[in-house]
């Protein structure tokens, strides 16, 4: 949606697209107190960037931020404030809107996902690795990098800061099969499980 809004922060257009992500008409939403329609953690920053607008003609800033809806849930948007200040004829703001509710609950929800998946992976007693395999030219498996380590896998390998590290770098005599088992895998795709031992 598209909004413009004079010296006194009274918007005077808002285009069609208002309605879709407000849910008022371009009618009723002219009507509205924007800041009002905004989340009071939000409106501080919001005030902000309205204040340093005014005072730079020309400038524009991105701002994400929620507002209540219509129907009265809050929903995230991102926006593009431009300041037209220097414009006599307008002499305001220009902002330009989208809705962005759902990228910010997948982004929630992923970083909710990847807090549980650290928090088990640094509490679990077995040693756990994430290692990356490199292949030669010749698609043979070479060495592996390790990408992330928990300190059960330190514990059990005696393996100290090996994250960002290769095997042959920091072991290398290490056995070949290991090479071979995980460039396998990699290739592949398929898991294994299997017991080969480690000198």
């Amino acid at each position: 949606m598209v909004t413009i809004s004079d010296r006194r922060s009274v918007i005077v257009y808002a285009n069609p697209a208002t309605e879709r992500v407000s849910g008022y008409t371009p009618e009723e939403f002219m009507a509205l107190d924007p800041f009002e329609r905004i989340h009071p953690e939000d409106r501080p920053r919001c005030e902000e960037v309205f204040e340093e607008l005014a005072n730079t003609p020309g400038l524009s800033i991105s701002l994400e931020h929620r507002v209540r809806h219509k129907d009265g849930t809050w929903r995230w948007v991102e926006g593009t404030f431009s300041s037209l200040f220097d414009d006599p004829d307008v002499g305001g703001l220009l902002a330009t809107v989208r809705d962005v509710t759902e990228r910010k609950r997948a982004e929630q929800a992923l970083r909710a996902s990847e807090e549980k998946y650290h928090s088990l992976f640094e509490t679990i007693d077995e040693g756990f690795c994430i290692v990356e395999v490199i292949f030669d030219e010749a698609g043979e498996p070479i060495d592996y990098r390790f990408l992330e380590v928990n300190p059960a896998f330190e514990r059990h390998t005696g393996l100290r800061d090996a994250a960002g590290r290769r095997m042959r770098e920091l072991e290398p005599r290490h056995e070949e099969h290991w090479f071979e088992t995980y460039g396998r895998i990699a290739r592949t795709g398929e898991p294994e499980r299997f017991q080969n031992p480690a000198e």
